[in-house]
Formats: structure tokens, C-alpha cells, sequence
């Protein structure tokens, strides 16, 4: 039982240490490839990682209507934002490029604040202030003969890409799983890459073996196998919030292996202006004092329960005040305030309604018996109402399944 509970938090240190080494890892491969070729060569490797658990696990296309949406994921999140932050790691050292791209979720934030109208406190505006300031410190480590690094300036950019990236997912996982909204966008972004293939055949014959191995990792680890074990994490944990806690470490760390694999040491202004970025983006998470909240009413936690094809889960966020406590639209079964025999006959039941689909060719009948899908239904109504009594007052559960097989 003691395993089960540090599993997470152990996937959770894996995938940061695998985030952090990429960036060192990046900046020894730069000596053998172009920018361009490099991310090309890793995402290609990543992407046939992806598909091919996509095709075992048969994780369903998406739909036509939404093709446009997944491309500009794929061109924004990982064309222009690998592009950006290959070229400009190449500028600078490692350690300054891993606090750069750490301060991508204020501009997530402010983009949030900005295009999907989310509320902001004062503890956020003067978390991202101090951000900024933190930003300067380093970017004033960068000036030569009064010009900044051109480097500083697209670490900047790739920032803003990946927060763009995150908006737009965000606006997918309300209607498709997080497979679908990573392994898909990747896809995409790695055919955009592919105006590059020139540069990569003629590059790798003259690359050491040592760097296509480097590449190799690159693809495999911190691009896919990292993935996996961040899924996990976020799936089996108790608290969200513990395990994206970790990414705090990410550019100390970044910091620690970049000075033993490559030599680099980090001026310390520039450190402690990445300190500074930290601090900035921990305090943001704080809440602002708020007066009155005692005669403030309790809100509601609104939750919907309905089944979507391989999903994995049943219960969605209903309401921004739900989705904001479990920090995400679809909702894993194991945050749940539940017991734990109930969130074993809600897996049970969504691995069971997933075969009710025909994976071969989706467009035709469900395979399941007319008895088969009023059992189903019948179980599925036991289910809604065990969850109604289990989640108490302060959840309103809308039940918007009614046997939709």
C-alpha cells in the first residue's frame, strides 16, 4: 500500500529529472547538428513511440472538424517552439535556457487571464511582476557591448509558444483525452519538421555516434517515455498540486547536470535571477485575502457523468469552480472524494463501455446485444446514484449519460 502511494511521486522526480537532462543534452547535440535537423531527428523518434502506443492502445483519431485545431497545436507547440528553443539554447548555456522556459506558465497565465477571461488576485499579478523581474535579472547577465543575447530573446519566444500551446490544449481536453491532445499535436508538428530532412541525411553520417545516441535519448526519454510516467503521476496521485510541484526543480537541476556533462557554470546573477522566476511563479499559486468570504455562499463543485470512447474517465469538471479544485476538465476517477470500492466500479465500468465501440470501423453498429446495453445502462444509473451519495452537499452531479450507447 506505502508503494502504491509513492509510486506517483516517484514517476512524477523521473519525468523532471528526464526534462532536465534534455536541456544539456540538447546543447551537447548542437555541437553535431542544426538547430532544425536536431529537433526533427528527435521528434521522429518520439512520434513513432507515440503512434505506436496509439495504435496498440487504439486511441481514437480526431474528428475531422477538429483537424485544423490539432495542426495549429502541432505548428505552434512544437514546430515554432522547438525551432525557437533549439536555436536559442545554442546561444546560451544550458542553466539560463532552463529558467528561461521555466517561466512559461506566467505567460499561460496572462494569455488565461487575457483570452479565457480567468479570474486574476493581486497575489497573481505580483507573482508574475516578480517573474518578470527575475526575467531582466538574467537577460542583464546576457548583454554584450550593450546588445542582449539574440538567444534570450527566442528562449523568450519558445516560452510564449509553449504557453499558447497549453491554451489550446486546454481548449481539446474538453472534448478529447490527453493522449489524443499530446500524441496527435506531436504528429503534426513533426510533419512540419520534415522540410528539414535535407539538412538531417546530410547531417547524420557526419555526427559521432555518441550524439545520435544523445538523440536518441532525447526522442525516447524526455519527449516520450516522460510522457507516460507524467500521466501516471498525475493519474495515481493523491494531489495535483504535489506532483507539479516538481517542475519547480526542473532548472536547478538543469543547472547541476549541465556543470557536471558539459562544464557550464551559470554567472550567479543569472542564478539567482532564476530564483527570482521561481519565486515569482510559486507565489502566483498563492491565494489573494479575499473580505467578506464568510458571507460569501458555499459554491457547488457542478460534475457531469457521461462516457466518452477512450477517455478513461466518466466525470467531467461541470463548472469553473470544479475544474479549478481538480485542475482539469476530464476527471480521474482516483481524485475523487469516494471510496475506493466505488472508483473500482467506475473503472471497471468505463473499460467495460469502451468495448461497446467497434475499434475496427467506429461508423459501424456497436457489437453489443440490446440486452447487453440496457444491463449496461441499468448498472451505469446504480452507479450515478452511489456517486450522488458519496460525493455529498457540496457537489451537484448531472447525469448526462442516460444509455447514449
Amino acid at each position: 500500500m506505502k508503494n502504491a502511494k509513492i509510486m506517483p511521486y516517484l514517476a512524477a522526480g523521473g519525468t523532471v529529472l528526464f526534462w532536465s537532462s534534455a536541456f544539456p543534452a540538447v546543447k551537447f547535440s548542437l555541437d553535431y547538428f542544426s538547430p532544425a535537423a536536431l529537433m526533427l531527428f528527435r521528434f521522429l523518434i518520439a512520434t513513432a513511440v507515440l503512434l505506436t502506443y496509439c495504435t496498440i492502445k487504439k486511441v481514437p483519431l480526431p474528428e475531422r472538424k477538429d483537424l485544423p485545431m490539432f495542426i495549429s497545436c502541432g505548428f505552434v507547440g512544437l514546430f515554432l517552439y522547438m525551432w525557437a528553443f533549439n536555436t536559442g539554447t545554442d546561444m546560451v548555456t544550458s542553466g539560463i535556457s532552463g529558467f528561461i522556459i521555466a517561466s512559461a506558465p506566467v505567460f499561460t497565465l496572462i494569455l488565461s487571464i487575457i483570452f479565457l477571461k480567468e479570474k486574476s488576485g493581486v497575489m497573481i499579478w505580483i507573482g508574475v511582476l516578480i517573474s518578470f523581474v527575475g526575467i531582466v535579472i538574467i537577460a542583464f547577465t546576457q548583454v554584450t557591448d550593450l546588445q542582449l543575447n539574440a538567444g534570450v530573446w527566442l528562449l523568450l519566444a519558445a516560452a510564449i509558444a509553449a504557453s499558447i500551446f497549453i491554451i489550446m490544449q486546454r481548449q481539446l481536453l474538453k472534448k478529447y483525452s490527453v493522449m489524443q491532445v499530446t500524441a496527435y499535436p506531436i504528429a503534426f508538428g513533426t510533419l512540419f519538421m520534415c522540410i528539414f530532412l535535407p539538412n538531417l541525411f546530410r547531417e547524420i553520417p557526419a555526427a559521432p555516434m555518441s550524439a545520435n545516441l544523445v538523440v536518441v535519448y532525447l526522442g525516447l526519454f524526455p519527449a516520450a517515455i516522460a510522457y507516460f510516467l507524467w500521466g501516471y503521476a498525475l493519474n495515481r496521485s493523491e494531489k495535483t498540486v504535489y506532483v507539479t510541484s516538481f517542475l519547480y526543480l526542473s532548472p536547478f537541476l538543469t543547472t547541476i547536470f549541465a556543470f557536471f556533462w558539459l562544464g557550464e557554470i551559470m554567472p550567479p546573477l543569472a542564478f539567482v535571477g532564476g530564483i527570482v522566476v521561481i519565486a515569482g511563479m510559486i507565489i502566483t499559486k498563492l491565494k489573494s485575502p479575499r473580505k467578506n468570504d464568510s458571507k460569501t455562499p458555499d459554491m457547488k463543485y457542478q460534475l457531469r457523468f457521461f462516457f466518452d470512447y477512450g477517455s478513461g474517465v466518466c466525470i467531467w469538471a461541470g463548472n469553473e469552480h470544479a475544474q479549478k479544485k481538480f485542475e482539469s476538465y476530464p476527471i480521474e476517477s482516483n481524485i475523487l472524494p469516494i471510496s475506493k470500492t466505488l472508483k473500482n466500479e467506475l473503472d471497471c465500468l468505463i473499460v467495460e463501455y469502451d468495448s461497446s465501440l467497434n475499434w475496427d470501423d467506429p461508423s459501424n453498429p456497436s457489437p453489443w446485444t440490446k440486452e447487453q446495453k440496457n444491463d449496461f445502462s441499468s448498472r451505469a444509473d446504480i452507479i450515478y446514484v452511489k456517486l450522488e451519495n458519496e460525493l455529498g452537499s457540496k457537489y451537484e452531479l448531472k447525469n448526462e449519460f442516460k444509455g447514449c450507447i
